[in-house]
């Protein structure tokens, strides 16, 4: 059975030069409603271009680098949580996102 808890998560675009082209990272943590970090859980990053993966850690935390597009979809999916799924795009003003 499936819980009903929708995960939150706290992401900030970053901008890193790298040679001529510009790369993007995304970082966060992911909790569920009450707070509790959410560890192991999937996020992934997609745009027609690319598409990166990584898990989160004990903490809930992780961070996604490389990415070449400034805009994507993010979504994120753990065991026993519904999957969610957020369009992002990059941000100088590095604000957190919670959904």
């Amino acid at each position: 059975m499936t819980k009903a808890v929708t995960l939150v998560f706290f992401f900030a675009a970053l901008l890193c030069p790298a040679h001529a082209q510009e790369t993007f990272s995304v970082r966060g943590v992911v909790q569920d409603r009450t707070g509790a970090a959410v560890a192991g859980a999937e996020v992934r990053f997609h745009s027609p271009h690319s598409s990166i993966s990584t898990r989160t850690g004990s903490d809930g935390r992780f961070e996604i680098s490389g990415i070449y597009d400034p805009e994507g979809t993010l979504t994120i999916s753990a065991t026993g949580f519904e999957p969610i799924s957020q369009q992002w795009v990059s941000s100088a003003s590095n604000s957190p996102l919670a959904i």
